[in-house]
């Protein structure tokens, strides 16, 4: 399949005295001006502070004239100097004989002014262009002579085709060296994948351990071996009896449970006591939480004092649009 992709002209394709007229245009906004200039930190009020420009000469703000410069070179790339181009060495001549304002249209040609093969960079031409702009009037708002380094066809081929040849060996060269770690890192991934599910699996099982469950990991202690079994954690207050333990109601035996449980970490041991120990009864003798010493009994809030109808609750006047039932 023949295939064509789009570009500018070679050195040997560009034709000293022809003009390239570049379509479409490019019609400028307010938008366009207003961001270009902050971009490039040009605060100009010109450009920026439609009332004060009111009352300059032009009585509007004008289009920023380093945006029309970009703008007329930016419109002959594609025909002259897309992927043909070195590197651009310079303007000079620059000019705006009329400006632009908001919601105006550029136009661009370009002609070839002169060119000369490189002495010192075969392969390669410097290229004189003249850029000219108008307005959708066809009035000429811009004009600018730039010199270019081009590009010629067979040697920009050449260069392609050794830089594609070597940039196909090192890539190969490349996936084969590294095809051995990404297979290595790609095995760590997965065992850590596994060992990360093992560890979600222990964090929910390590809040309930039991005194002979011999496992006491937990994501920030010490491991333990298996079958090793929890040091008991001296309780911090005196156990109850067997009489009473069997005498409670079921809330109050959770809670003598978790409180026997084996401290392996304070992560196990606030998951343990999380449950029993945020809904202690008034009478159930354990109200220990996270390591809080026990709390003393609350006493009874005082009943409030009963209100006036149509009175404030403390000492002011009478509320004016208060009825008799103390409602709005």
């Amino acid at each position: 399949m023949r295939e064509v992709v789009q570009r500018g002209l070679y050195y040997d394709e560009l034709e000293q005295g022809v003009v390239y007229r570049h379509r479409p245009g490019r019609t400028l906004t307010e938008a366009d001006d207003v961001l270009f200039s902050t971009l490039t930190m040009n605060h100009q009020a010109l450009h920026l502070d439609a009332a004060w420009a009111a009352t300059q000469p032009f009585g509007q703000r004008l289009v920023n004239s380093m945006m029309t410069l970009s703008t007329l070179v930016g419109l002959s790339v594609g025909q002259v100097t897309q992927g043909t181009i070195v590197a651009n060495l310079g303007f000079r001549e620059v000019e705006f004989p009329r400006p632009l304002f908001h919601g105006d249209t550029l136009y661009a040609e370009t002609e070839v002014v002169e060119k000369r093969l490189s002495a010192s960079r075969p392969g390669q031409g410097v290229v004189t262009l003249e850029h000219r702009g108008y307005d959708q009037r066809g009035q000429l708002v811009a004009r600018a002579v730039r010199t270019a380094l081009f590009w010629t066809r067979a040697a920009h081929e050449e260069s392609t085709a050794a830089s594609g040849a070597s940039g196909t060996s090192e890539a190969s060269g490349s996936a084969e060296s590294s095809s051995r770690p990404a297979a290595a890192d790609h095995a760590v991934a997965a065992a850590e994948h596994v060992s990360g599910s093992r560890a979600a699996a222990e964090h929910v099982s390590g809040s309930r351990i039991l005194p002979d469950s011999g496992d006491n990991r937990m994501f920030g202690g010490g491991l333990v071996e298996r079958g090793e079994p929890a040091e008991p954690v001296e309780p911090s207050e005196p156990a109850e009896s067997a009489e009473s333990a069997e005498g409670a109601r079921p809330s109050e035996r959770s809670a003598a449970a978790s409180s026997s449980a084996p401290a392996t970490a304070d992560h196990a041991v606030a998951a343990a006591e999380h449950v029993p120990g945020s809904r202690n009864e008034p009478d159930s003798g354990d109200n220990r939480m996270f390591g809080a010493e026990p709390a003393e009994p609350a006493e009874p809030a005082a009943a409030a004092e009963p209100v006036e109808p149509g009175r404030n609750r403390g000492d002011g006047p009478v509320l004016r649009g208060v009825d008799e039932e103390g409602a709005w």
